[in-house]
């Protein structure tokens, strides 16, 4: 996925969402108390294909915080 490089850690889920389209899962964030507050975790977005997915980690303002990528996950 290409477009896995061009979404940059601070977009905005409107621009993960225009590129990539609506996410296969979303997914809250399993730490709820992170080392920095000011980018704790609010939901994940996830993307998959046959053997490999693209995460999002997205904050509750809605901006980037994390990339993630698994192959055979």
């Amino acid at each position: 996925m290409t477009t896995f490089t061009k979404i940059q850690i601070g977009d905005s889920k409107q621009n993960v969402i225009q590129l990539l389209g609506n996410p296969t899962e979303v997914a809250t964030c399993r730490d709820p108390n992170p080392p920095v507050d000011s980018q704790k975790c609010a939901e994940t977005y996830w993307y998959y294909s046959f053997i490999e997915r693209w995460g999002f980690a997205l904050n509750s303002d809605g901006k980037v915080i994390d990339k993630i990528y698994n192959v055979s996950y």
